[in-house]
């Protein structure tokens, strides 16, 4: 992290009255439980079109379900023919 972005964020947080820091702690703390954990990528390509294309479906039907749309960079590719799965 930049060394100017520390600074910067405790001068805003001085002017925000008590409830609006204690605002800014806790969803620090969210953010910090909720930090990317995993497997790189780049270690996952190896298993690239190895899912069935009905399985990658219903995983797509139940994340937009759950957490809404997929972000459109991150396309599901189809096991038996390789093609994007909508």
């Amino acid at each position: 992290m930049s060394e100017s972005v520390i600074p910067t964020v405790v001068e805003q947080l001085l002017m925000l009255p008590d409830d609006m820091q204690r605002q800014v702690l806790e969803f620090m703390q969210t953010l910090r439980v909720t930090m990317r954990q995993g497997t790189p990528g780049k270690q996952l390509v190896q298993f690239t079109g190895l899912i069935p294309e009905e399985d990658l479906v219903q995983m797509r039907h139940t994340i937009e379900a759950e957490y809404g749309l997929l972000v459109p960079e991150m396309p599901l590719i189809s096991a038996t023919n390789s093609s994007v799965v909508e």
